[in-house]
């Protein structure tokens, strides 16, 4: 029974259950087994704040930093937004922390095309919440802008 008490996502459950208690009028809640006459279990409104469930803190599991080499595949002006980098294998939203990097785009001495990269230090946590595993990403700096290669006009000379 105690690990039945510990499971959240069955405490979650059983607070959905007693739900309608929360509605007014509603003052008990009776189960039965099957066919019995006989109330099994009776729960009143007084009851209610035992079955609320437990809040779960997130969980760090892995954090770490590592210089990595991002495409841009969209840039986010509102200040907080995320941008969406790719790795080349997987396409991830990252929020970008580097200041100076940021104050640059904000002068507009950075522009940006399709296919510029950056080169930064990236900061990885990883967490576990009770909606799971998830992967939080941060340019903690960027190091170096890459803009994309531009096709360069080629003189051809025919010899005339």
């Amino acid at each position: 029974m105690f690990s039945l008490y510990r499971n959240v996502r069955i405490r979650k459950r059983i607070s959905e259950v007693v739900e309608p208690l929360n509605k007014e009028g509603i003052d008990t809640i009776a189960f039965r087994r099957d066919s019995e006459t006989e109330v099994t279990v009776e729960v009143g409104v007084d009851d209610l704040g035992s079955f609320d469930p437990p809040t779960v803190e997130a969980e760090a599991l892995l954090e770490s930093d590592t210089e990595m080499v991002v495409a841009i595949a969209n840039v986010a002006f509102l200040e907080g937004n995320k941008w969406r980098l790719s790795d080349g294998d997987r396409t991830f939203f990252a929020s970008i922390d580097d200041v100076v990097f940021l104050e640059r785009v904000e002068r507009a001495e950075e522009s940006f095309r399709k296919g510029d990269i950056l080169r930064c230090r990236m900061h990885i946590e990883q967490v576990r919440d009770e909606a799971g595993l998830h992967t939080n990403w941060s340019v903690a700096q960027v190091l170096e802008h890459i803009p994309a290669t531009q096709a360069i006009q080629l003189t051809i000379d025919d010899g005339a």
